[in-house]
């Protein structure tokens, strides 16, 4: 599994444990509701983003959903202390 397949079967995942379209997580990941349609029909993404966007799912998953079996989840960023 490359990197956005796995990027796009964390975040259907997400969508399903929030029971939110896939277009809402689109926008809620990357401010546009139609980036996880582009990817899922073979549209390409940058490295950087794919990471940034998976570290989203993790740091904003629900408590009661189990992070998708075989799919390494991302540590967490340590937060700038001001």
């Amino acid at each position: 599994m490359n990197a956005i397949d796995t990027f796009l079967a964390v975040a259907r995942a997400y969508a399903d444990a929030r029971q939110l379209s896939e277009s809402r997580v689109s926008t809620l990941v990357f401010g546009e509701g139609t980036r996880l349609k582009h990817l899922r029909e073979g549209g390409d993404m940058g490295a950087r983003r794919v990471a940034r966007g998976l570290r989203w799912l993790s740091e904003n998953w629900p408590d009661s959903a189990t992070w998708p079996v075989g799919i390494a989840r991302p540590q967490p960023c340590e937060k700038e202390v001001a």
